[in-house]
């Protein structure tokens, strides 16, 4: 980005969390950094707890939860 390749970017994961006051990242000007709960409003915990409350009951019944990303045996 120093070098003008980008015009700018936004991060919510950097190489060391949380990042020391003198790193350097921090003073980029065109660089966004949000913390990692920057997905977060009301709606979407509303739709997180009752999409875990579905996977939950799948499980209990034997179907298989929604959503997963890696499971043992895959």
């Amino acid at each position: 980005m120093r070098g003008g390749h980008l015009a700018g970017a936004a991060v919510d994961v950097l190489p060391n969390e949380p990042p020391a006051q003198d790193d350097p990242i921090l003073h980029i000007p065109n660089l966004v950094i949000t913390p990692h709960a920057a997905w977060y409003s009301p709606q979407v915990a509303h739709t997180l707890a009752q999409q875990s409350a579905r996977n939950v009951a799948a499980v209990l019944t034997g179907a298989s939860p929604v959503g997963v990303v890696a499971a043992p045996g895959m």
